[in-house]
């Protein structure tokens, strides 16, 4: 019985030998085989939309925002959608850009997808009047950075008659400090008719009023856009909302400059990102940086 052990054992040992190299073929082939198996069970496979298109990837990773990384997606993407079946991920993600929202003095900034405006607003917590005036219809889908000027309307007094001209003292608008200069309004140009104001520096006659920002500038080298030379009183404007010729009155919200007669004659840079704004002409730089942007009153003659 033992030798017929042994001589069991001599064969085994010597078809070892013989066939060690197919065995381990055999082997490495039976590893590498659960290996896949292990692999393809554990690689998700990635369905990412992004309004563009539908993108697929394979990765180990499973967390839904470490997925979103590996396929380059940063962190301006939001997720709207997400949805496992087995090792199969789909995931639904839009773009988001930051809104400034601008309503009196104050600027807010949301950061959004695709959304109305009205939505955008009520992100912002801010309630739009009926008398306001926007820079974009309520039901208008913002796509990409935009800027949204709400301007309400100024209160309008019974006028109290008080004739004076372009370069006579004119007092402060309705609910605003004496202005700090006094003594003349900023523009040169004089107009047509003198201009009458109440007790309050407003026109007595004018057609409508609106509240806006607006930025100084100076010499550029180049006349307006209508050919006229600059000079204070032509002020840059988007012609689609304030028409070239268009004839104002301007005074600063916060009741420190009375620009006073102007004349749309030129065209802003701001047309795009910001349309309802205007630019105000000054004779020197020093004056633009100390008026620099602030809101003011249009009052449309």
């Amino acid at each position: 019985m033992l030798n017929k052990c042994k001589c069991y054992a001599r064969r085994a040992a010597g078809f070892l030998r013989e066939h060690t190299r197919h065995i381990g073929i055999i082997g490495m082939c039976v590893l590498m085989t659960v290996a896949m198996t292990l692999f393809v069970f554990s690689v998700n496979v990635v369905s990412i939309s992004d309004g563009n298109g539908t993108h697929t990837l394979y990765t180990l990773k499973s967390d839904v925002r470490g997925i979103l990384g590996y396929a380059g997606y940063s962190s301006d993407y939001n997720v709207v959608g997400a949805g496992r079946s087995g090792n199969k991920l789909s995931i639904e993600v839009v773009a988001t850009f930051p809104v400034h929202v601008t309503y009196k003095d104050k600027t807010v900034t949301v950061v959004t997808g695709p959304s109305s405006v009205s939505d955008i607003l009520i992100n912002a917590d801010i309630e739009v009047q009926e008398t306001d005036t926007l820079s974009h219809s309520l039901d208008q889908i913002i796509t990409e950075e935009t800027y949204i000027d709400i301007v309400p309307a100024p209160e309008k007094k019974e006028p109290v008659k008080n004739k004076v001209t372009n370069s006579s003292a004119v007092s402060a608008p309705v609910n605003v400090s004496k202005p700090v200069s006094s003594n003349s309004t900023i523009s040169t140009l004089t107009p047509d008719i003198d201009i009458v104001l109440d007790e309050n520096g407003i026109p007595v006659n004018y057609k409508k009023a609106t509240r806006v920002q607006a930025t100084a500038y100076t010499y550029t080298g180049n006349r307006c856009s209508t050919g006229v030379n600059p000079q204070p009183g032509y002020i840059a404007v988007n012609p689609n909302v304030i028409p070239y010729g268009t004839k104002m009155y301007i005074v600063s919200a916060d009741g420190k400059y009375v620009y006073g007669y102007a004349i749309a004659a030129d065209t802003g840079g701001f047309i795009k990102s910001r349309p309802t704004n205007v630019d105000l002409f000054f004779d020197t730089q020093a004056a633009c940086k100390y008026f620099g942007r602030r809101d003011v009153i249009i009052y449309f003659l």
